[in-house]
């Protein structure tokens, strides 16, 4: 590669979603970079230089070979890996969890794909609670739903500054303004069954009559 693109941001972009933030490669693509920002348009220092006859150049002064970066490239893949993670193949399979999420490691690969397993399962459900909330509480788009740690929901502004703790209290777009109309919170946990045409299918049928002040 040339110099110049090893030391872009977008290199250092892909080397991190294909080997991870922690990997090796993107320690050594940051380094390069620094590297880059002094030695730039100067003549680049011979690697060997200082070594005995017939030494070979230091492993962290050598490029693995390509068949080793791509073997890491499937199995991150294969495991999706998140970008965060690092993983060795060789001498022997290495994970690591980042420090600030426990710092685990797995040494086999199948403890890995429980764990990644796992934590998917946990997000999905996360994920679902957190859709069943929007659903029930009609949110406009970009509002995010969080919990507190007694499950009790709550809702935060698309700027994460404001918090609302009920659905009265959430600022809908003037499309939304007959939101209580078309079904509305019960306030006893769930949302009355509309009346008559929904919201979602008057707004179809009025983008189609072009009717856009309705």
């Amino acid at each position: 590669k040339a110099p110049a693109l090893v030391a872009s941001e977008r290199y250092t972009t892909i080397v991190c979603q294909q080997l991870g933030k922690d990997s090796a490669a993107a320690g050594a693509v940051a380094c390069f970079q620094d590297f880059w920002k002094e030695r730039q348009g100067t003549k680049m220092p011979d690697p060997s230089k200082g070594l005995l006859f017939g030494a070979q150049l230091p492993s962290r002064l050598c490029i693995p070979p390509l068949e080793k970066v791509l073997a890491t490239i499937r199995t991150r893949k294969a495991l999706q890996l998140p970008e965060t993670w690092n993983l060795q193949l060789e001498p022997s399979f290495r994970a690591v969890e980042p420090e600030d999420e426990g710092g685990r490691v797995f040494e086999d690969e199948a403890s890995l794909r429980q764990e990644l397993h796992r934590q998917l399962e946990e997000r999905q459900n996360e994920q679902r609670r957190k859709d069943k909330v929007a659903q029930e509480w009609r949110l406009p788009p970009r509002f995010e739903v969080e919990f507190e740690d007694d499950g009790t929901p709550y809702v935060m502004s698309p700027d994460g500054d404001k918090r609302y703790d009920s659905p009265e209290e959430v600022p809908r777009p003037v499309w939304m303004a007959d939101w209580k109309k078309s079904g509305g919170y019960s306030g006893g946990g769930g949302w009355k069954k509309a009346q008559g045409p929904s919201l979602d299918r008057d707004m179809v049928a009025a983008a189609h009559s072009f009717d856009f002040e309705k």
